[in-house]
């Protein structure tokens, strides 16, 4: 289960679960992954930071990244559906950080992309 710590997906051990994968640059290449580093970014931030000093609950990767609550439909920006989509990103951070979430769609960009979403706007990247 992933509340031991011994287990793959216990949050303390999931860059190297993840990892044995998505630090496979052939395996990016293959399935056309254009971000070739993304655990060795994910343990130099904050939230790997935090993990990696025993914060259990500080964002892991499922934590962003699982499209529907699946770890294995991990989404690239681009697409609508993706957690880290341009218009999902204040939702999905905003799961642990609700006040950022509020002040961010609160603020200008908030709604700019309220807007943008509304009439479904292609943006210059699709």
């Amino acid at each position: 289960p992933h509340t031991d710590t011994r287990s793959k997906v216990h949050a303390s051990n999931l860059p190297k679960t993840c990892g044995d994968c998505h630090e496979d640059q052939d395996f990016l290449a293959d399935l056309n992954i254009k971000f070739k580093h993304p655990i060795e970014v994910y343990q130099k931030g904050v939230h790997g930071k935090a993990t990696a000093g025993g914060k259990d609950t500080a964002a892991s990767c499922n934590d962003c990244h699982s499209t529907g609550g699946s770890a294995h439909r991990i989404l690239p920006p681009g697409d609508i559906e993706s957690t880290i989509n341009f218009f999902n990103i204040s939702e999905t951070c905003g799961k642990c950080h609700s006040m950022i979430q509020r002040e961010f769609e609160a603020g200008l960009h908030g709604e700019l992309v309220s807007r943008i979403a509304h009439f479904q706007v292609p943006l210059p990247w699709q």
